[in-house]
């Protein structure tokens, strides 16, 4: 988002500051690519973008917000990814520019299948290629809720994709808002 946009690569000066912090509150890995994925999955505006190899997880994020429009499902395969140690994180490329798998450092990454990919410049408005590899599906608005159901029998709700307190308070909301409608 433009609004955390720092320019000349600055915004590593945000995560650096944000890792020197971090560890006060959990394990964070040596790898500084996994430490910047980690980072970004816990909300830190980052130069990142995560997916999923998962396209049931896909879906629930594409369902489970604004309930008041149709979500969107991108499917995107990179042509490059590169290995996490090759590369110095100041790396430059022209918009998407390549991605990476993380090990999983964290169970919200692990049970959500994450895979990311590296945007720069980072306040640069992703555009949607004109490309074989690049994908988009409309999930229409009345069906949202129904998938996000059908979802949670198959066990991809909140609490799997967030095994924390933060994500067994999430589910028990969206349970109890749920029984009202």
């Amino acid at each position: 988002m433009s609004k955390y946009f720092i320019p000349n690569d600055r915004d590593l000066g945000r995560f650096h500051h944000w890792r020197e912090q971090a560890i006060a509150y959990c394990q964070i890995p040596d790898n500084d690519w996994e430490c910047l994925a980690q980072a970004q999955h816990y909300g830190l505006a980052t130069r990142l973008l995560d997916w999923t190899l998962n396209p049931l997880v896909a879906v629930y994020f594409a369902c489970i917000s604004q309930n008041n429009c149709d979500g969107a499902l991108y499917c995107y395969i990179p042509e490059l990814y590169v290995e996490r140690e090759t590369l110095p994180l100041d790396a430059q490329c022209n918009g998407i520019g390549f991605g990476f798998v993380s090990r999983g450092i964290t169970s919200r990454i692990l049970n959500q299948k994450g895979v990311f990919t590296v945007h720069s410049p980072p306040n640069q408005t992703m555009r949607i290629p004109d490309s074989e590899n690049f994908f988009k599906f409309i999930i229409p608005q009345e069906l949202k809720y129904d998938l996000v159901k059908n979802l949670d029998i198959y066990g991809i709700n909140h609490v799997t994709l967030f095994p924390d307190l933060d994500g067994l308070s999430e589910k028990i909301n969206l349970d109890t808002a749920n029984m009202c409608k």
